[in-house]
Formats: structure tokens, C-alpha cells, sequence
């Protein structure tokens, strides 16, 4: 099993969008993490876009679209 040091060891791709203020945050706990994405919403976004698919992403303007439907389908019955 490669170690963090094996020149064979797979590296992390560095996301895309880290900024210079991201990387003067140093996160060692839970409550860390929480305190950065209140105090920044844009990484809090940023974040959601990197753990939840695309489907889940669109979810909130499928409903937004669904519910005008319903309205203008309620509005002719």
C-alpha cells in the first residue's frame, strides 16, 4: 500500500477556484468548518457545488418551475 510519501502514491487534483484568503483559514475541527462557511457563504456554495451533483443542484428551480405549473393549471380549473 503506497504511503503519503511513495512517489507512486496517487496525488490530489487541486480544486478549482481556491483563492488566497480559503487558503489562510486552517481548519482543525468541525466547529472550524462551521465558523468559515458562515463567515464566507460564497464557500458554503462553493462547497455544496463540489459534494452534491448537478441533478441536486437544480433541484430547488425544477420545484421553483413545478410549482408555477401547479399555479397556472390551478388557475384554469
Amino acid at each position: 500500500m503506497p504511503t503519503p510519501m511513495d512517489p507512486t502514491a496517487p496525488t490530489l487534483q487541486e480544486p478549482s477556484g481556491i483563492t488566497p484568503e480559503m487558503e489562510g483559514w486552517r481548519v482543525t475541527s468541525f466547529a472550524d468548518l462551521l465558523r468559515a462557511l458562515q463567515a464566507h457563504p460564497d464557500w458554503l456554495q462553493r462547497l455544496r457545488e463540489l459534494i452534491l451533483t448537478t441533478e441536486l443542484l437544480e433541484l430547488p428551480r425544477k420545484m421553483a418551475e413545478l410549482l408555477r405549473r401547479v399555479e397556472k393549471i390551478e388557475g384554469v380549473v
